[in-house]
């Protein structure tokens, strides 16, 4: 059996996971609490060990993971003011990006995460159920 070849679009989704990652990192902020800076740095961990994980490893529980944990934290900055509790709202204006910025690199690394999902998925059940040959 052939060696599979490496499957770049997990490499694709971990590149965004780590722009997502650095994107969200906390910033030295006089006056916030240290709550504030375990959420805000417990996001980018995250971003950065799901990267990791697909570097590692391109498999369907790390993408489902990567594409829903960017997207909560895409959600959570469009909310900020509106239904987040204020400490969080805090977390994510303390990023190293702006919160406008950091929510669009969340919505990217998602987006890229779940289109290598999808072709994961694709690749998996084309391995499973391969196309007919004419003589058989």
């Amino acid at each position: 059996m052939a060696a599979r070849l490496a499957f770049w679009p997990g490499w694709v989704a971990a590149a965004a996971l780590v722009v997502c990652a650095a994107a969200h990192f906390p910033l030295r902020r006089e006056g916030a609490p240290l709550l504030v800076y375990v959420l805000a740095l417990l996001a980018s961990g995250l971003c950065g060990a799901l990267a990791v994980a697909l570097v590692v490893r391109a498999g369907v529980v790390v993408l489902v993971a990567g594409s829903v944990v960017p997207a909560v934290l895409a959600g959570l900055g469009y909310v900020e003011g509106r239904f987040a509790p204020r400490e969080l709202a805090h977390a994510l204006s303390i990023t190293v990006a702006p919160p406008a910025s950091a929510g669009l690199t969340a919505v990217c690394a998602s987006l890229a995460s779940l289109a290598a999902l999808s072709l994961l998925l694709m690749v998996h059940i084309a391995e499973r159920h391969p196309t007919p040959r004419p003589g058989d």
